[in-house]
């Protein structure tokens, strides 16, 4: 049976950017990079780094196909190109671009590495090591019960969207207390010494947790 598919109305392009991540949240989509070798895949729960000023190009997807593309700056210059072809004849997967290597995680040959908070996993996807540091992405999912261990950060940024699940988030900052609960496609950004511990989350929760710079996040 031929898998139901969309044609992408799609140019080759590159964009004018600081840090930019693609995480497949539903569905599939079909991309091809500069220097990267053939077409690929990016099936639900992978993403891809996509390094300043590489070129790229969006091919098919699925229908209901989403998304969650965050960039840095969120408006940024996006420059058409018409004098290459993609694929290229190159293979290089380990050029950079402006100081970055282009990834292309997948979910499924991902290790589970311990997180801050008891009772949350993360999955790794490199993002941190072909930044060299500006910043990480993991997708954190619950293991266990919840630990009472607060979280906090110094860095530039941290935010993270829930992808699946629901749980329980209590945020001070300054002389303010939140509490609130936090479902599908929900996000939350955590202010420069903000402390947060989330708690009373489902079994299958799992968030998407982004950060400048990529040691950002710790426990207090």
């Amino acid at each position: 049976m031929t898998a139901t598919l969309v044609t992408v109305a799609d140019y080759v392009h590159a964009h004018r950017i600081r840090f930019q991540m693609i995480h497949c949240a539903r569905g599939w989509v079909d991309l091809v990079y500069e220097d990267q070798g053939e077409p690929f895949r990016l099936d639900a729960g992978d993403c891809v780094l996509q390094p300043p000023g590489i070129r790229h190009r969006v091919l098919r997807s699925s229908p209901g196909l989403e998304v969650i593309d965050i960039g840095c700056p969120a408006v940024h210059d996006t420059l058409v190109q018409h004098e290459i072809t993609l694929p290229t004849a190159t293979f290089d997967p380990d050029r950079r671009f402006d100081g970055q290597r282009f990834v292309h995680h997948v979910a499924a040959r991902a290790e589970r590495r311990p997180y801050p908070q008891r009772g949350l996993v993360g999955r790794d996807n490199g993002i941190g090591a072909a930044t060299d540091g500006l910043a990480s992405a993991v997708v954190v999912e619950a293991e266990a019960a919840a630990g009472p261990v607060e979280l906090t950060h110094d860095g530039e940024s941290a935010f993270a969207v829930v992808l699946r699940g629901s749980a329980g988030i209590r945020i001070e900052h300054g002389d303010g207390v939140t509490e609130t609960s936090l479902g599908d496609r929900d996000a939350i950004a955590f202010p420069p010494g903000a402390v947060w511990t989330w708690s009373g989350w489902t079994s299958d929760f799992e968030f998407l947790e982004v950060r400048l710079p990529s040691a950002a996040v710790r426990s207090r």
